[in-house]
């Protein structure tokens, strides 16, 4: 489940650098915005499968958890592009 605490940590902080990085250089976040609302899912189906595998209960309620987390700032994520990109117009 490590793996799985560090991934979603990558997703969390990787996510608003690229959002930086593309804002600073004013290109498209059209990929940023598919990849931070398919990244939390294809997260939970993994970790879904490594907790059925090793049959603990805690680490389902943990990757449910981690979905949701990943969800909310995926939402946050966009909502700010969708902000960013009327404040330019």
């Amino acid at each position: 489940m490590v793996f799985i605490y560090l991934l979603a940590f990558i997703l969390l902080v990787g996510g608003w650098i690229w959002f930086i990085y593309l804002k600073e250089k004013e290109k498209q976040y059209s990929i940023l915005i598919v990849v931070s609302m398919s990244s939390p899912f294809l997260l939970f189906s993994v970790a879904i499968k490594l907790a059925e595998n090793t049959g603990s209960n805690s680490a389902i309620f943990s990757s449910y958890s981690l979905l949701m987390i990943l969800i909310a700032n995926s939402i946050l994520l966009n909502l700010t592009i969708f902000l960013v990109s009327l404040k330019k117009k």
